[in-house]
């Protein structure tokens, strides 16, 4: 966009351009990108005039050179700061309006020597203060009088305003993105904090586990063995032994797949992995009278997952299916290519899940068995997320539940 210069002030709309300036100044940009854009705008509007913008600093209680152009290095080191209403900057903030003289009615013979030496014959301040509060100055060094000035002061008050504006925003674009910085920063402390508790509790509990299923292990060989021996009203008490055993080795196994990280994908015959498993029920599926449809699609071609994992989610799914439909029912396995995953569909015509657990199904130790422990569907969960696949169970129509598992081909 083409910012005219102040000399064609008399040819050219001042409105027209302060539009321009503000089209150019309004993006959110950090502060050092706005006023080095502006810089480079007031040094061609000026122009052949040099430029400074000085910055308020706090700290110092001074006006701070920030940016500037067409000036000299040598003349830049002696007009670093300003302070607070000193010189021609000062009237200019304490008026709140741009102000300026010619360098020849400089008190200051020093200063008066070193802005003729740089071909500095005028002197302009233009403040930028928004609701009270000072921003800074942009100091104009003009080869031309001041008089040239004089009519075009309240339109230079306009470009101020425009300036401070900017010069806000950016403040206000880079608070935005410090605090965005630093609760990012905050989230990933809190997360690393959290995988280092999740570390140390995976391996204190694969410790344990292993612990646990060797004690397990000695405890149900010798109960079998009195098993053997006991009197019929001591057997009621050696099943209920086995029977917790049995519970008791299924929580640490689920234990240890909850902290079991490592996966080896590897090309897998979905097909034939649903096959396997469905197999290793039959003889319940007849005593509880449950018939089993498969609808598997050949030309389904084989995901890239781990097939133990998958396998241990599908006899999971499937032993679930098991507990809620003790009177029979049906089942309805389904495969199917979809985009470039591979689709798993499990559905039943058993109880429904209600709406109060369906929305924290997947939370650890939730669970609506009497003897459940509730961590089944988190590390069934777990493992098709960690072969980067997707896993969810809804409600169907009428009655029944449909699981539903994507894996990827690739």
């Amino acid at each position: 966009m083409k910012v005219e210069k102040i000399s064609e002030l008399e040819t050219k709309s001042k409105y027209s351009i302060l539009c321009d300036i503000s089209m150019e100044l309004t993006h959110p940009a950090p502060l050092e990108e706005v006023l080095e854009k502006t810089a480079d705008l007031m040094a061609k509007f000026f122009y052949p005039d040099g430029i400074r913008i000085y910055l308020w600093n706090d700290e110092e209680a001074k006006l701070k050179l920030t940016v500037s152009r067409g000036l000299s290095e040598e003349f830049l080191k002696q007009v670093q700061d300003i302070p607070l209403g000193k010189g021609y900057s000062g009237i200019a903030i304490r008026q709140g309006r741009p102000f300026g003289m010619d360098v020849s009615e400089f008190p200051d013979e020093e200063r008066k020597t070193l802005f003729r030496k740089e071909g500095i014959k005028s002197v302009l301040a233009i403040p930028l203060q928004l609701k009270g509060c000072i921003l800074g100055v942009l100091n104009v060094a003009s080869t031309r009088n001041y008089d040239f000035f004089l009519d075009k002061l309240d339109f230079l008050c306009a470009i101020g305003s425009q300036i401070s504006i900017a010069i806000d925003y950016a403040k206000l674009f880079e608070e935005k993105i410090e605090q965005e910085r630093l609760k990012a920063a905050l989230e990933l402390e809190r997360a690393l904090a959290q995988i280092g508790r999740l570390a140390a509790i995976g391996e204190i509990t694969t410790k344990i586990s292993h612990e646990f299923r060797t004690c397990l292990t000695v405890i149900g060989g010798f109960a079998r063995r009195i098993l053997k021996k006991c009197s019929p009203e001591d057997k009621k008490y050696i099943d209920i032994v086995l029977s917790e055993i049995s519970r008791l080795e299924n929580i640490v196994s689920n234990l240890t797949c909850l902290v079991e990280e490592e996966i080896h994908p590897q090309k897998t015959n979905i097909n034939q992995l649903i096959e396997d498993s469905v197999q290793l029920f039959i003889d319940q599926f007849e005593e509880k009278n449950i018939i089993v449809h498969k609808v598997l699609d050949k030309n389904s071609p084989e995901a890239f997952v781990d097939p133990r994992q998958i396998k241990h989610v599908l006899i999971f799914i499937i032993k679930n299916i098991l507990d809620v439909m003790p009177d029979g029912g049906k089942i309805l396995v389904k495969t199917k290519r979809q985009n470039n995953f591979v689709q798993i569909v499990i559905e039943d015509n058993g109880p429904q899940i209600p709406q109060e657990d369906l929305i924290r199904l997947f939370c650890s130790f939730v669970t609506g068995k009497p003897r459940g422990v509730g961590l089944g569907l988190t590390i069934a969960q777990r493992i098709i997320e960690g072969n980067k696949g997707a896993f969810s169970i809804v409600n169907k129509e009428e009655k029944g539940v449909i699981h539903q598992i994507q894996l990827p081909l690739n």
